[in-house]
C-alpha cells in the first residue's frame, strides 16, 4: 500500500513540476527527462521481477518439503 502511495505521489509530483525529470536526466547523463523516467523504471521492474523469482523459488521448495513429508507421513495402502 506505501509502495502505490509514493509511486502515485511520485507521479503527480512529476505532472506537476516536470523539471525534476529534467535534473534527474542531467544526473544519470542522458538526454531527455521521459528517457530518465524509463530507466529508472526498467531498473525498478527488474528488482521486482527479481523479487518476484526468489519469492517463487522460496514457495516452490516449501511446497515441494510439504508433499514429500505427506507422502512419507501417509504411504499409499496397497492392494494386496
Amino acid at each position: 500500500m506505501i509502495f502505490w502511495i509514493v509511486f502515485w505521489a511520485c507521479a503527480a509530483l512529476l505532472f506537476w513540476m516536470p523539471s525534476i525529470s529534467d535534473r534527474a536526466a542531467r544526473f544519470l547523463q542522458v538526454g531527455r527527462g521521459v528517457d530518465a523516467i524509463t530507466y529508472i523504471a526498467l531498473v525498478i521492474l527488474f528488482y521486482f521481477a527479481y523479487k518476484f523469482f526468489l519469492r517463487f523459488e522460496s514457495l516452490e521448495r516449501q511446497l515441494t518439503e510439504i508433499s514429500s513429508q505427506i507422502a512419507l507421513d501417509k504411504p499409499e495402502e496397497r492392494d494386496e
